[in-house]
This record gives structure tokens, C-alpha cells and sequence, in this order.
């Protein structure tokens, strides 16, 4: 009897069925694998957090040599909502059977990460740099870091030390210096005020998502919370898109791929599962990294010129993340909390 060759319906639907299959089988045998008992009692098990999250801004930085080149085809809103709603599908095969796992408070936590961390944000951030200088924005950016450590004490419980007081201190230094050391520097008043103002409640909302993540990760599986947050900040996105919806070379579908799956799917992911093992406060010190490596980028591969004190920058923002990462840090802080187990406080408030 002849054989027809499948549909393409039926052909992509086998095809899905093999990924899901394959993406769930890859997240259970990674898990299993975090859970061994040779992790369990290995330098490993604090080393390897922290690297995701480092890792994480070092994906993150190549956005925005990426993303400047697919902005001569979309608008920052488009590209966004196709980061958001492209790296969502690319976690659909791995949820299946933990969907059934999240709680109703917590589902109220992953509805405030994608609308309040991610598409309202994005939104202010974009109607900010209508008002002031882009280089203002790199400036302020550093009150997604400063703000995020100061919830993360307030809310979270996570404890001061003067290591970690000096560490921001430090990294915000370099910030400035990063980002003021370019022509035209940058200005803080004057016409600016309004957007710098806008500015700054982008980034502190930005930072609610580290601080709404952190009470998720270990206990929500990474590829649920990574996944919906998504789906909520596209759907905030969606009524303010105006076209052209779609890139119009094979260049800006590479580039709107790229930053949709690498810079937004795999980059959260490395994000929240390194949220399950490491302070928020910490967490966030490690933003600072993105306008340095992006930095370093923008040089290398678009050939822009580097901040007059980029060597200075770059030295104050690492040597902050070695001193906050410090295991001697890492004691300190610990006797400082006298073991106290987080605060609720952030989770009622998203429950409302």
C-alpha cells in the first residue's frame, strides 16, 4: 500500500511532540542532577548560582549591540513584545505536568513579574528616553541595582554588612564613570528632569522582578516561572505596538531570534535558577556588568569608542562583585541574619 508523505501540519505537530518531549526530558535530567549528592557536597553547589547569574549578564550584554541593528526595522515596543512572546513558546515543551504545581498565590506573583518587572517598565523606559539623554539612562540604570538591594533588605530580610554597603558604593562609581565618559556626557537637570524622573521609576520597577522571583525560585519550577511572566508582560505590551510588526531582512529575523531565545529564554532561565541559591541584593550587583561587557562590545563589534574611564569603570564594578562574593561576605552575612527566614511581605502584595 503507497505511503503519503505527512501533512504539514501533521509533519510540524510530530516535530513539536519530539521537542516537547526532548525539553522535558532535559529539565528533569537537570534537576536530577542539581539533587545528586556529589552537588550537594561540592564547592559547586554555591559557585554554580553565582556563575549563572553572571552568565545571565553576559548574554543580556550583547542586546544591545544585537538590538541596535534590529531597531532599524522595528520599534524597541515590537522587538520587546517578540523577546517576551518568542521566548515564552521556546518553554512550552518543558512545562508540561508542572503547570498543575503553581499555587494561587503564586500565579498572582507571576502575573505582577510579567506586567509590573517587565511590560510596564519597558513602557516608562521607552517614554523616558523621549524626554532626556540616552546617556542619562545608562546613568540611572544603576537604580535597578541600588533600589533592588534596598528591597531586597527591607523586604526579603537580606542583611547589611559593610562589605556589601562598600560593594555598592563601589559599582555605582564605576557606573557613572561608565557612563559620563562619553562625548557629551551626561545631565541630571534642566529640560531632562521629567524623563529623568520616569527614568528612574522604570528601573525601580525593573528591580521588582528579581524581588518578586526570589520567594518563587526553587519552588516554582524555573521553566514555569520563566515562561507566564512572559505571557503577561507581552500581553501588557500588545496594546501599544504599532507596526511595522515584522523584520523586513533576513539580518532582523536572525537578530530578533537571537535576542528572543538566547538573550531572553535562556538568559532568564539562567536567571531564575540562580535566584534559588543567591541573595537578591547579590543578585542584582551583577547588572552591573551589562554596560561594561556591552560596552566592550559596542567597540569591538560596532566600533564605538569607549568611555574615557572605561579601565577605572571596569576595575571599581568587578572588584565590587569580588567583594560582595566574598565567602568571608557570604558569613558575615549569615551571622547577621541570625538565620531569619525571609519576609512574606512581597508575596501578600502581589496577592493583593
Amino acid at each position: 500500500m503507497m505511503e503519503y508523505p505527512l501533512s504539514p501540519i501533521r509533519a510540524a505537530a510530530r516535530c513539536w511532540a519530539n521537542v516537547e518531549a526532548y525539553m522535558s526530558g532535559t529539565f528533569q535530567a537537570l534537576t536530577t542532577w542539581w539533587s545528586s549528592e556529589g552537588i550537594r557536597s561540592s564547592g559547586w553547589k554555591r559557585a554554580l548560582p553565582m556563575l549563572a547569574l553572571i552568565g545571565a549578564n553576559l548574554i543580556w550584554s550583547t542586546s544591545f549591540a544585537v538590538g541596535k541593528q534590529v531597531m532599524n526595522e522595528l520599534s524597541p515596543e515590537v522587538i520587546t513584545f517578540w523577546r517576551c512572546a518568542l521566548g515564552a513558546v521556546f518553554f512550552i515543551p518543558g512545562c508540561r505536568g508542572q503547570v498543575g504545581k503553581v499555587s494561587s498565590r503564586d500565579w498572582s506573583i507571576l502575573v505582577a513579574m510579567g506586567v509590573f518587572g517587565m511590560g510596564i517598565p519597558t513602557l516608562l523606559q521607552l517614554a523616558g528616553l523621549s524626554f532626556t539623554l540616552s546617556a542619562n539612562a545608562a546613568v540611572l540604570s544603576s537604580f535597578e541595582t541600588v533600589s533592588g538591594v534596598i528591597l531586597a533588605s527591607v523586604l526579603l530580610r537580606e542583611g547589611w554588612s559593610d562589605r556589601k554597603v562598600m560593594s555598592l558604593i563601589l559599582a555605582a562609581v564605576g557606573a557613572v564613570l561608565l557612563s559620563g565618559g562619553h562625548e557629551g556626557g551626561w545631565s541630571m537637570s534642566g529640560p531632562h528632569l521629567m524623563g529623568n524622573a520616569i527614568l528612574i521609576l522604570a528601573y525601580v520597577l525593573f528591580s521588582t522582578y528579581t524581588l518578586l522571583a526570589k520567594p518563587l525560585a526553587g519552588r516554582v519550577p524555573v521553566q514555569v516561572m520563566t515562561l507566564f511572566p512572559f505571557l503577561f508582560a507581552a500581553l501588557a505590551l500588545a496594546p501599544f505596538l504599532k507596526g511595522p510588526f515584522f523584520p523586513s531582512t533576513l539580518t532582523g529575523w536572525v537578530g530578533l531570534l537571537f535576542l528572543s531565545v538566547v538573550c531572553t529564554a535562556v538568559a532568564y532561565a539562567l536567571w531564575n535558577w540562580g535566584l534559588a541559591s543567591v541573595e537578591a541584593s547579590h543578585a542584582s550587583m551583577t547588572l552591573y556588568l551589562q554596560p561594561l561587557v556591552g560596552g566592550l562590545i559596542g567597540a569591538f563589534v560596532l566600533k564605538e569608542s569607549l568611555a574615557a574611564g572605561f579601565v577605572a569603570s571596569a576595575a571599581l564594578i568587578i572588584l565590587a562583585l569580588v567583594l560582595m562574593n566574598s565567602p568571608q561576605k557570604a558569613e558575615a552575612d549569615q551571622e547577621e541574619r541570625g538565620g531569619r527566614e525571609p519576609l512574606r511581605d512581597l508575596e501578600t502584595a502581589a496577592v493583593g
